[in-house]
């Protein structure tokens, strides 16, 4: 297990670099995002690119997570991705993070294939199913007499 201090300079490292990143990167959107066939295509293309060090649930425990000197991203973690746009996330899978071992995959996977990756990627931290929730704007029906 890293040291805490291992774990600090990764976060810092990791927001050093998403503050060279221009608005307009962070504000990018993910055009895959929702789509079933990008996010089932994203998953396998997770598993033969990202599994070593994030492992087979994205929680950051692959097998090659444990020879790092910092922590590997938790993906399944609501409180961890949801710091992070999609234009961020864009940016560290294309140019990686300097300073850690996330590295750049932006020369051997297109813009387009990046994307239908974080479209599945997005799905790790989400509930699998939410229950459907009554509308909260509209008042309870009222029984006939």
């Amino acid at each position: 297990t890293p040291a805490p201090e291992a774990t600090a300079a990764a976060s810092q490292q990791l927001s050093d670099f998403l503050a060279t990143l221009s608005p307009v990167d962070r504000a990018r959107t993910n055009p895959k995002s929702g789509d079933a066939e990008a996010i089932k295509k994203g998953g396998e293309e997770f598993q033969s690119v990202c599994i070593a060090c994030h492992g087979a649930s994205g929680k950051g425990d692959g097998p090659a997570a444990k020879a790092l000197p910092v922590p590997v991203g938790d993906l399944t973690s609501a409180e961890f991705m949801g710091k992070l746009s999609a234009g961020d996330l864009m940016a560290i899978m294309k140019n990686g993070v300097p300073g850690t071992p996330m590295q750049a995959f932006g020369a051997a996977l297109s813009d387009d294939q990046i994307w239908t990756l974080l479209a599945y990627v997005e799905t790790l931290s989400k509930p699998a199913a939410e229950p459907a929730a009554e509308p909260a704007d509209e008042p309870p029906a009222e029984k006939a007499e």
